[in-house]
């Protein structure tokens, strides 16, 4: 570090500690190493550079990050890579163990729909001398050879799944492998263990407690549950999940559509980006201008409205007072072919006037944060600002846009002028045939001599591109969604079976007596009905509290409001799917012949 300080330039400050952003310093503890003693030094030493600057406002302190933090942490200027935030983990993470105890309790669900049919095979074990431990530990058996033939079968799914998951987001090959280990797959088959004895726990204590004596009389007289408040309980939990689930993908779906349909302050249609990959620009320029379809060209550092931005530091008035701003290098066609809209000054005119005097445009964000003009545009005009150290002078003020995701709120924001090393070329197109204009337009690539392959795209796929993110995890909870109500619905067929098996007695009386299949159908379906609706209570309002205090402000400052159509969307398709079932399960019981229910009556 300290040869590296000395042999640059004096006004490079790139690497004060003030200004470094461009490094990464890995410090190794030796194995009794403690970090609270080398945070202690650190602290120490932040203190001695302080008392170093001039500058009272300028406070220099540093920090330890764990190894295994980098990736999983918070995303800091200039990272090293792609980053995710712990709590997206764990957020995802509790979904997952939802899902899981969900289909543990729809295991429950279903071993209690077979105690009609399984109950003669209980007695007969007993009668032969089988104790309660022996039959729980058979139906525990049972539960946990499932669990294990359940993730024999998820590993050959995962394998099936994976590409297809990390091909969501470029970003995600970055940060995971998801290969599997002999130890992780140990930890699974534990796991699998741990999740088959706790789903069959419940039904192997209810087999044990079964009469033998019950077991061999009529059918139904073998009652599980006493009550029905267990068996509510479980249809009940298991619908908020899935309510929980499906109505957050519905709100997240509506936030990302807003996101990429919010008007970014400038136009996009017929745009397309060329990435010039270091090459020169003005062969292209001049092969493209021969091509008919294009109707405007520009050059520009990056593009406005994508996650792809820089920063530098700017000073106004007060040469204490400085602040991080975003910012581009353009020419002068950059402005007038996105349609930005200058309410004051003007545009950059030629690169002679520009290289004589450094002049600067700037959106109205940045006049407001730094008071420049006191809230008179043409009075902030000709004002002189700082920018990394150089004088500019503005000459423009456009309308506020969306300089980065459009989730974010507008930012102070600099266009500096630049003909030189561009890293886009930016052209309008007219055209009634894209596939073939863009194929002239990469036949103008090569024969402006570059070697590199031709990377361009429309500005609108970039900005949904910066949004990949949120559609990766979109579409995961949307899976995850699925299963829930997969599950639910399982589950929810497993207790209607059930109970109609248990109320056959009652349907063949109640037809012999005259009720028609409506009235069957309603009396047999209400109570699961108003256990749906109870789930909607309940997960409703859990839903949006998460959803609106725990994962939109971490998702975005600039929001869609929630609303009613959002949160009850995933009700009403939980409610159909759930009245499709109860109907069919229902009507299929109601058709049973009432002779063949009661003939040893």
């Amino acid at each position: 570090y300290s040869t590296t300080e000395k042999s640059i330039n004096d006004k490079d400050n790139s690497w004060n500690l003030n200004g470094i952003t461009q490094n990464y310093v890995y410090v190794l503890l030796p194995s009794k190493g403690d970090p609270e003693n080398l945070q202690a030094s650190l602290s120490r030493l932040s203190e001695l550079q302080n008392n170093n600057i001039q500058d009272t406002n300028i406070k220099i302190t540093m920090s330890l990050q764990p190894l295994n933090a980098i990736v999983v942490g918070n995303d800091l200027i200039n990272p090293i890579g792609p980053t995710m935030i712990s709590s997206l983990l764990w957020i995802l993470g509790a979904f997952a163990v939802i899902i899981l105890i969900s289909a543990c309790f729809n295991y429950t669900n279903l071993s209690i729909a077979q105690s009609l049919m399984r109950s003669k095979e209980v007695g007969i074990r007993k009668v032969i001398g089988a104790g309660k431990f022996q039959i729980f530990s058979q139906f525990i058996c049972e539960s946990v050879v499932i669990a294990l033939v359940g993730l024999v079968l998820s590993i050959l799914f995962f394998h099936f799944i994976r590409p297809h998951f990390l091909s969501l987001d470029p970003e995600l090959n970055e940060m995971l492998s998801l290969n599997l280990s002999i130890g992780l797959i140990s930890y699974f088959i534990i796991f699998a263990v741990i999740t088959g004895f706790l789903a069959g726990v419940f039904p192997s204590i209810m087999y044990a407690g079964i009469n033998a004596i019950n077991a061999f009389k009529k059918p139904g007289s073998v009652r599980i549950y006493k009550n029905m408040n267990s068996k509510k309980v479980l249809i009940v939990f298991q619908y908020i999940f899935s309510l929980i689930f499906i109505t957050i993908t519905f709100l997240g779906f509506h936030q990302y559509k807003y996101f990429l349909n919010i008007n970014p302050g400038f136009n996009t249609d017929d745009i397309i980006n060329i990435k010039l990959q270091n090459n020169k620009p003005d062969p292209l320029v001049n092969e493209l201008s021969a091509i008919p379809e294009v109707a405007g060209i520009s050059e520009s550092m990056t593009n406005e409205g994508t996650s792809e931005i820089y920063f530098t530091s700017m000073k106004y008035s007060n040469p204490n007072d400085s602040s991080w701003v975003t910012y581009n290098r353009i020419n002068e066609n950059y402005i007038p072919m996105h349609d930005m809209t200058l309410i004051a000054g003007r545009n950059f005119i030629d690169a002679q006037e520009i290289n004589e005097r450094t002049m600067v445009i700037v959106n109205n964000e940045l006049t407001r944060k730094f008071n420049i003009g006191n809230g008179d545009l043409l009075n902030a005009l000709g004002e002189i600002i700082t920018v990394d150290g150089k004088n500019y002078q503005i000459i423009g003020i456009i309308k506020d846009f969306h300089s980065s995701r459009a989730n974010n709120d507008i930012s102070p924001y600099i266009f500096m002028y630049s003909n030189k090393n561009p890293n886009y070329v930016n052209i309008k197109i007219h055209s009634n045939d894209i596939p073939h204009t863009i194929s002239k337009l990469e036949k103008a690539w090569n024969q402006a001599g570059n070697i590199d392959p031709f990377n361009a795209s429309f500005y609108k796929d970039q900005i949904k591109h910066a949004f990949n993110d949120y559609s990766s995890i979109i579409k995961v909870i949307g899976f995850l969604a699925f299963l829930a109500i997969i599950i639910s619905s399982l589950g929810l067929i497993g207790m209607v079976v059930y109970s109609m098996e248990s109320r056959l007695k009652e349907i063949g009386i109640r037809k012999v007596l005259g009720a028609n299949l409506e009235s069957l159908i309603y009396l047999l379906g209400k109570n699961f009905i108003s256990l749906i609706l109870i789930a909607c209570i309940i997960a409703l309002p859990i839903t949006f509290l998460f959803f609106n205090n725990l994962v939109l402000p971490n998702m975005a400052s600039n929001r869609a409001p929630i609303g009613l159509l959002d949160m009850f969307s995933g009700a009403i398709v939980v409610i159909t799917s759930a009245s499709i079932i109860i109907a069919t399960q229902t009507f299929i019981a109601s058709k049973t012949n009432p002779s063949n229910i009661l003939q040893y009556e």
